[in-house]
């Protein structure tokens, strides 16, 4: 009774010193001290329990290795993946920058274009009667040219200026609508108006930019060609159930629509217009943002823009 109670101490003892080492190899290795554990000899459980953690930390250790692939994989693809999104940041801004030179192009040509022809037509006639008007009359004519070269510059420059009065990013669509038609209305002495509700007004990403040139050249068209008295521009926030076909969508976002509406001469949009590259470019401008584009007019009964795209 008593040898057995000995052995059968000693052979405990012998187990637990053999599974605390086997124990400290295996928090060596979680630790990163070691890379392996050794098997601990014999064909008891310490032994059996020592195969089934080496074989374990082989697996887990593979894994690791797997994994470390994966991610250097992975860094290699968010790094080129960032590359490109520079890349076409940088695109985007100089494909921006294209744009706004080819409006101001296309701005000072109708200005320069319109107010030359009329110079050169008065320079003719003064040419062709100068011998049969007398210097009174002749004075007339002279200061008319003037007028219509001062009114030449006073355009082109204007045309230039607008450029540091946008202020969507600042301050909202709403706002720099505002000041626009404002600006519009001194100059032009045309009736503008602007109704627009406060969460469409306070768009300020590049859409509205381009929201804001559309308008912008709306009422360049206005005052060059419609003899309009009034101008009225809608903002409106419109949810999918109210919004016409291209926000038709119970679950998806609200739209975004803009109208534009003067009650001038109107015209026959079927009808060309040589020369002229007012609609053209709201046009282009309103596909750059996926806009619905819609134009209404008839000779005698006005014109009226209207732009719909998703919020």
């Amino acid at each position: 009774g008593l040898g057995s109670a000995v052995a059968a101490v000693l052979a405990t003892r012998t187990l637990t010193r053999r599974l605390t080492l086997l124990a400290d190899q295996a928090q060596a290795v979680r630790q990163g001290v070691q890379q392996n554990i050794s098997v601990p000899a014999g064909t008891d459980e310490i032994a059996h329990i020592g195969a089934t953690l080496v074989d374990l930390v082989g697996h887990l250790q593979q894994e690791k290795k797997g994994l470390a692939i994966l991610n250097a994989e992975l860094d290699a693809r968010v790094a080129q993946r960032t590359a490109r999104i520079e890349r076409m940041a940088k695109e985007a801004r100089h494909a921006a920058i294209a744009r706004e030179r080819l409006r101001l192009a296309r701005e000072l040509h109708d200005t320069l274009a319109h107010s030359l022809m009329a110079l050169l037509t008065q320079i003719r006639l003064i040419r062709k009667l100068r011998d049969r008007l007398d210097p009174v009359e002749l004075d007339a004519e002279l200061a008319q040219a003037e007028d219509v070269a001062a009114s030449g510059l006073a355009g082109a420059r204007a045309a230039i200026s607008q450029m540091r009065h946008n202020d969507v990013c600042d301050a909202g669509l709403g706002a720099a609508l505002q000041d626009l038609l404002s600006r519009f209305e001194d100059r032009s002495g045309v009736d503008a108006r602007l109704d627009a509700d406060t969460q469409a007004a306070g768009l300020a990403d590049e859409r509205a930019e381009t929201v804001f040139r559309i308008v912008e050249e709306a009422l360049n068209n206005v005052e060059r060609h419609a003899g309009a008295r009034a101008v009225r521009v809608a903002l409106r926030w419109a949810e999918p159930q109210t919004a016409a076909s291209l926000c038709w969508d119970p679950d998806g976002p609200a739209c975004v629509r803009v109208e534009i509406a003067d009650d001038g001469v109107g015209f026959d949009p079927a009808a060309p217009c040589p020369g002229h590259y007012g609609l053209r470019g709201i046009r282009e401008q309103a596909e750059l943002i996926k806009a619905r584009f819609e134009l209404h007019s008839r000779p005698g009964e006005g014109t009226c823009i209207v732009l719909e795209f998703k919020a």
